[in-house]
């Protein structure tokens, strides 16, 4: 799959998306830790998740639009 940008281009460190995620659904959150210094001790903060299933789901009706 090509690299696809989300709609707002930004995580919610203010990286740039490049996982085509669905606001609120962060790929990063689930895999990454955040950019330096924006959360205390550059962890994400506990209430932000990120749900795989929900990810997955989102790619895939992006491709079926296409």
């Amino acid at each position: 799959m090509a690299e696809i940008k989300s709609k707002d281009d930004a995580c919610p460190d203010g990286g740039t998306c490049h996982h085509g995620c669905a606001e609120g659904n962060c790929f990063r959150v689930g895999f990454c830790g955040p950019l330096s210094n924006v959360f205390p001790n550059n962890t994400w903060p506990s209430e932000m998740t990120f749900d795989q299933d929900a990810h997955v789901k989102h790619l895939e009706s992006l491709d079926a639009s296409q």
